[in-house]
């Protein structure tokens, strides 16, 4: 019987965790290797990262293009009263 069976998961210490991972050989990995999953897992979550950016650029671009028309068309607006003479009659 191991360890594990021996005491419950909620009763073990992370001492005795600790004890029982380095009684136990375990092949062990360097630390930027990769399994086929967790590669996918950084792909997805760094292409859900691009699309996030991409529309925060995009919304961005729509945002000064909308003030961009915005202060031409105040120019404009401005621009015709200049010329424009006021008469109260």
């Amino acid at each position: 019987m191991s360890r594990c069976e021996e005491v419950p998961a909620q009763c073990r210490s992370p001492i005795s965790d600790l004890e029982e991972a380095q009684a136990s050989p375990q092949e062990t990995k360097p630390s930027s290797w990769l399994t086929a999953q967790d590669a996918k897992i950084k792909h997805d979550l760094n292409s859900r990262l691009l699309a996030s950016s991409l529309a925060q650029m995009s919304t961005n671009q729509g945002l000064l293009s909308t003030l961009a028309s915005a202060s031409s068309l105040v120019l404009m607006g401005s621009s015709l009263f200049q010329g424009a003479e006021i008469q109260i009659l």
